[in-house]
């Protein structure tokens, strides 16, 4: 691959298999990759749901190298919830998805062809919420 060099990187997504909602990039979401660190994404996550208990949950993503991470970060969120916020009623849901990548090699000299390299890389969405607080009315 030394005769070649990339050129373009192009990631799509599996509608049938992520939430196109989540694509968006909001103040919710952790998106964890393998540079980062992990105490940054657990403060960051903690302050959220301290903050926001009660709007939209915290969406923790990571693909490829860093699902680990994400889960990682997930767990350590929901040990600090029980200990520093005392609740016990933290909800989790995951979802598992497959990413497409498709990456385009284009020659260094000229007798060479172009090469289209398309890659699966699996992805996991967390989903840490607390309970919505139902009204007097609706429960009995």
């Amino acid at each position: 691959m030394e005769k070649y060099r990339r050129t373009e990187v192009e990631t799509e997504f599996d509608p049938s298999e992520i939430d196109l909602n989540v694509l968006n990039k909001k103040v919710n979401e952790l998106y964890i990759t393998n540079q980062g660190k992990i105490k940054n994404y657990v403060n960051y996550g903690l302050n959220y749901l301290k903050d926001h208990s009660n709007e939209e949950p915290l969406i923790i993503t990571g693909k490829g190298n860093a699902i680990n991470k994400a889960v990682s970060v997930a767990e350590i969120i929901k040990r600090k919830v029980i200990e520093d916020l005392k609740r016990h009623d933290l909800i989790q849901e995951n979802d598992i998805e497959i990413i497409k990548s498709k990456d385009t090699w284009t020659p260094i000299e000229d007798k060479l062809d172009k090469i289209v390299v398309t890659k699966n890389l699996p992805g996991i969405i967390i989903k840490l919420s607390f309970p919505k607080e139902e009204s007097q009315e609706t429960q009995q």
